[in-house]
């Protein structure tokens, strides 16, 4: 069985590859990544169509961006992309860098400038002064040296989306 994680770009594909992945892979499944920011909605549509028909399963993760509730982002990624299950979608709140900034302890995140313990609302603009704040030239390897310390556990706690993602994950790939 093989299950597709669909993201909406490079910074996401990261996250999964270096946290995500290591937790779901099991002998019965395969992982495979698909961006889909750079396609087109008919494109991914096909996809997930395909996925589906296959009988593989797919897990779906945007952003919340400027959306009210998370009923809204769901329901447009629905719209946009006519995913079939919304249960498949996951939210991260506000965007991908705040699951980043989630999995350090306290003295990690003062070493890399992240003054938001609850990291649920830290969004892309926040993030990058982290970035700077920290004296790295490069997001990437900012965002790289975050993963090397990750904890899922303390991620959890400071990050409710990241923590019902894992959470609802982790049931999903038992069922698989």
């Amino acid at each position: 069985m093989m299950l597709y994680i669909l993201v909406e770009g490079n910074d996401d594909e990261r996250f999964m590859n270096r946290i995500v992945i290591p937790e779901l892979k099991c002998e019965r499944n395969s992982v495979q990544i698909f961006k889909y920011r750079n396609h087109r909605n008919k494109k991914v549509t096909s996809l997930v169509k395909s996925i589906t028909r296959m009988g593989d399963k797919y897990i779906f993760i945007g952003d919340y961006n400027k959306c009210v509730c998370y009923s809204q982002v769901k329901l447009r990624i629905k719209r946009k992309y006519k995913i079939i299950d919304e249960k498949l979608s996951f939210v991260a709140k506000m965007e991908i860098e705040s699951w980043y900034c989630a999995g350090l302890s306290d003295a990690e995140q003062n070493k890399y400038k992240i003054r938001k313990r609850n990291t649920e609302n830290i969004n892309k603009e926040e993030f990058n002064r982290c970035v700077s704040r920290a004296g790295y030239d490069s997001r990437i390897q900012y965002m790289s040296d975050l993963l090397e310390n990750y904890k899922i556990e303390v991620a959890k706690k400071k990050n409710n989306s990241f923590k019902y993602f894992i959470d609802k994950i982790g049931i999903f790939i038992c069922k698989i």
